[in-house]
């Protein structure tokens, strides 16, 4: 009897010793280091991943001058704090492309828009604002903002294929009336020309960009280049990262709503509660809204090289998005 219950205790003690040794190799970290070109051939990276960029963001604010903007005050953006996510994996160029998905509980910080300063100026000071408060000397990176092309790429969605009664890619649309702003600068400054066709100068608003006057003598015809970014095409991962605010595109759009008018502005999307794209009314034909657009930057950086990172994970242990941690030298 006794050398039974002294081979229960044996084999209970056994089993509890298992147990212990089990449980501590299953919590015993594991570290996987690599670099931006061996995860991505490794495919050990993926949308969605958590990455520590925001250690290494030079943080400057940026100063929207008066009336650049469309605004008669100065602007001054601080970078908002927040968590960066992977929102591509670029296979051909062996890169990662991370966006800030900022803090909802945090001071949000946010960059106005309004009138023809505003339309002509926008995505340049969008763009800007994304370079001086998002980029890192450290790491050698250049943030920029997010494109409608960015967006549709990034959830495989043809936003030009899509239309509706009021408005359709590419369609050419006559004004016998109407004031319209020919060009606006592009994210580098440059001036870009809109698709109108005839019209005459009534005046020069800056070099190069003029405001053209429709009449029945002299009508202006123009090519409609809005499109959609139909978000409810959006998985519940992408919407999460796309964000539940507003959100500045460095996209510029000629909107014609055949029961209304032409409108020049500047896309802004808020992904996250499946609403379609927006333009902001910088300048509609003959008028110009009360109140300026106010969004958010959303800004995009491209990590890529022999940039190491670096996640801890714990054997069985599967996280669905993982942690990574950037080792960049000192």
């Amino acid at each position: 009897m006794k050398k039974a219950i002294i081979v229960v205790v044996i084999l209970i003690l056994l089993y509890i010793i298992a147990s212990v040794l089990i449980t501590i190799e299953n919590n015993k970290e594991i570290v996987t280091s690599t670099d931006i070109v061996a995860s991505i051939k490794d495919g050990i990276i993926k949308v969605g991943d958590y990455i520590d960029y925001e250690k290494y963001i030079d943080g400057l604010s940026y100063e929207v001058h008066s009336g650049e903007s469309g605004l008669d005050s100065v602007q001054i953006i601080k970078p908002n704090e927040g968590l960066w996510r992977v929102i591509e994996v670029d296979n051909e160029n062996n890169q990662i492309l991370i966006t800030l998905c900022p803090d909802p509980s945090g001071e949000i910080n946010y960059l106005q828009l309004c009138g023809i300063n505003g339309y002509i100026n926008g995505l340049n000071i969008i763009d800007d604002v994304c370079n001086i408060n998002y980029s890192s000397e450290k790491l050698d990176t250049h943030a920029r903002s997010i494109t409608i092309e960015d967006a549709c790429r990034f959830v495989n969605f043809d936003g030009k294929a899509y239309s509706n009664k009021k408005i359709k890619y590419g369609e050419e649309i006559e004004f016998i009336s109407g004031e319209f702003l020919d060009g606006y600068k592009d994210k580098n400054g440059n001036i870009i020309k809109n698709s109108i066709k005839g019209g005459t100068i009534e005046k020069e608003i800056v070099s190069g960009i003029n405001l053209i006057k429709a009449s029945e003598q002299s009508p202006v015809t123009m090519t409609e280049d809005f499109f959609y970014f139909n978000t409810s095409i959006c998985n519940p991962l992408m919407a999460e990262i796309f964000g539940m605010d507003w959100f500045w595109y460095a996209s510029s759009s000629e909107m014609i709503i055949k029961e209304g008018e032409e409108i020049f502005g500047v896309f802004c999307i808020r992904a996250g509660n499946g609403t379609n794209t927006y333009v902001h009314y910088c300048f509609a034909q003959d008028k110009q809204p009360i109140d300026p657009g106010i969004s958010q930057v959303k800004p995009i950086v491209a990590l890529k090289g022999d940039l190491k990172i670096e996640k801890t994970s714990k054997k069985g242990e599967e996280k669905e998005y993982s942690n990574w941690v950037i080792k960049a030298e000192n």
